[in-house]
């Protein structure tokens, strides 16, 4: 065992934290405070579920994108909604795509079932052929599921020997195991954090498999972050980081076997990048629940009101406005109100009356040919602050 890791003094199986610098460590702890907060965050059923398959849709995209595949994000979110079609020339993509997203739903669904995660072997093979399943094309000499037998690199990296793979493979699933979760449970977010990203460096650097060991070494990632308890749409995000950053990501890596195997910059760039995906989520999240706040407070100011058709009616409307999110013109309006209208057996003409009454009583602002809510209302009742 010693010559071997002699011949590979990069792939020391250490995670060695102490060259972190101290910003690191504070966005590390603050990405452990957003994944609580996100946890501990209702969400209405449908809100929860469309969060879930964004950040699904954007992980799976980009763990694919990474490594070469066309197909938008659009075109990913189609195939999660199973409205997909494909020509002849382009199924091998789409067929890529639906491997990752069966492998990640299974994955969870095993987790969500109680099945604790053994690291073996095996399994990481298991994983290389969830990836590289079905008529898709690999490189030459890859066989899906097994252990490479050839030289294998990324750019200008060469992997280990194919004879020392399986010792190393080996290794590092004893390493991994042997990893215990700490006593404090506030510090085992950030404990499953890092040896996430550690293990899906080891098996990059190892690249135990002849294709598919981005997305094997990515899927791992995402395994120990959902087992650790980070939030599903989280647990996407590093992958959505590396593609977004690609050029840096492989540098990155590059530069892990030139170092000696120091990880230090890695975790640095990961890190930061975990971070700001995370504070997108909390974004989404706070737009969502400022709507639900919204919602309460029109019912609770209509509701003194006389109770009248056109007050009901008005409040309906401007619901329906709010929930679009976004600036719309009359005839976007006239659009997602015209059920509205017809249950209240009122003609589309009335819209004017009530967009003009709605503006006068200061629930919709109106900017030039546009309407948006004026939720300036209910964000004026945020806690108290200077800033």
């Amino acid at each position: 065992m010693k010559k071997v890791f002699e011949k590979y003094p990069w792939i020391s199986f250490e995670i060695n934290l102490e060259k972190l610098p101290a910003q690191t460590w504070f966005v590390l702890g603050e990405c452990v405070s957003k994944c609580r907060h996100i946890r501990q965050i209702p969400l209405l059923p449908d809100v929860r579920d469309e969060l879930h398959r964004i950040y699904l849709c954007k992980g799976v995209h980009a763990t694919t994108a990474i490594e070469g595949n066309t197909l938008s994000e659009q075109q990913v979110r189609q195939i999660l909604d199973g409205s997909a079609t494909a020509p002849e020339s382009k199924k091998y993509l789409k067929q890529e795509v639906e491997n990752i997203l069966t492998a990640c739903n299974r994955i969870a669904a095993q987790l969500h079932n109680g099945q604790a995660v053994v690291w073996t072997p095996d399994l990481l093979c298991r994983y290389n052929q969830w990836v590289l399943a079905g008529d898709i094309p690999v490189a030459d000499g890859a066989i899906p599921g097994k252990i490479r037998s050839d030289v294998r690199g990324v750019g200008s990296y060469r992997a280990p020997a194919p004879s020392d793979v399986p010792e190393l493979l080996a290794h590092f699933c004893r390493w991994f195991g042997s990893l215990g979760n700490p006593d404090n449970r506030l510090n085992a977010l950030a404990f499953e954090i890092v040896r996430a990203i550690a293990a899906h460096l080891y098996i990059e650097l190892i690249h135990p498999f002849g294709d598919g060991n981005g997305r094997t070494g990515r899927l791992v990632e995402f395994t120990i972050l959902l087992a650790g308890g980070i939030p599903s749409p989280a647990a996407q995000l590093l992958s959505n980081h590396y593609n977004a950053t690609r050029t840096e990501y492989y540098r990155q890596l590059d530069r892990i076997s030139k170092t000696g195997g120091d990880l230090t910059n890695f975790f640095d760039y990961a890190i930061q990048g975990l971070h700001d995906g995370l504070q997108e989520i909390i974004d989404y999240i706070v737009v969502q629940t400022q709507l639900i706040s919204w919602e309460h407070f029109i019912y609770d100011e209509f509701r003194k009101l006389p109770a009248k058709e056109m007050f009901k009616r008005q409040r309906d409307v401007l619901i329906a406005i709010s929930r679009q999110q976004k600036k719309m013109t009359r005839q976007e309006i006239q659009e997602v109100t015209a059920k509205i209208y017809l249950e209240t057996h009122k003609k589309a003409n009335s819209q004017t009356r009530d967009l003009n009454d709605l503006v006068k009583n200061g629930w919709l602002i109106a900017t030039e040919d546009r309407y948006s809510p004026a939720v300036d209302r209910i964000l004026q009742r945020r806690p108290f602050s200077v800033q």
